[in-house]
């Protein structure tokens, strides 16, 4: 597995590091194939302020994570990149998002990791679907576009939304969330 940072960015003194070509597109295309299989439910939200607006997701165990390729070597990359803290998987699951979801800003947690992988096999540039990360004041300062394989490692307090499909698109965006915490 190729490990070469793509892009990095830094707001409010906390990291946001990219990393494209870790895998190879058949292998990216079989992770799909199992993810968009999956029984998707109404049960996530960004904010309890809005948990009248909920998202479709699946829940992954914990061994499944650890167990299939793609995403146990995400983990060992999060786990190896911040290497001089140890970090346990705490969470995982998978969002799907179409086109006329909502999605709000929020913070993931106080203090860990935040690994996100884009899932989707195919992505077109007018298909949207990129993930905003604002700056301290609440404006939008990075973007994070969902390119087949890429993995984006952030700090969780970092004020981020997820970017639904436009009207072009017919597939659904699909990112595997991970929750990575102090070990305590």
């Amino acid at each position: 597995m190729q490990k070469s940072i793509s892009r990095r960015y830094s707001i409010g003194g906390k990291q946001i590091v990219v990393f494209d070509d870790l895998f190879t597109s058949d292998e990216i295309k079989k992770l799909h194939q199992l993810l968009a299989r999956l029984p998707y439910h109404l049960s996530e939200v960004d904010t309890p302020e809005m948990r009248h607006n909920r998202n479709w997701a699946a829940n992954l165990p914990l061994p499944m994570a650890t167990g299939t390729p793609i995403l146990k070597q995400c983990v060992d990359l999060a786990r190896e990149f911040y290497a001089d803290r140890q970090l346990e998987l705490r969470r995982v699951y998978v969002n799907f998002n179409r086109y006329g979801d909502m999605q709000y800003a929020h913070r993931d947690a106080e203090d860990g990791v935040t690994a996100l992988y884009y899932a989707n096999a195919e992505w077109h540039d007018d298909w949207g679907g990129e993930t905003i990360f604002y700056d301290d004041g609440a404006e939008p300062a990075y973007v994070v576009a969902p390119k087949p394989g890429r993995l984006a490692l952030f700090h969780p307090f970092i004020l981020h939304r997820g970017g639904v499909p436009s009207r072009d698109c017919w597939e659904a965006r699909l990112t595997v969330a991970f929750k990575l915490e102090p070990c305590s």
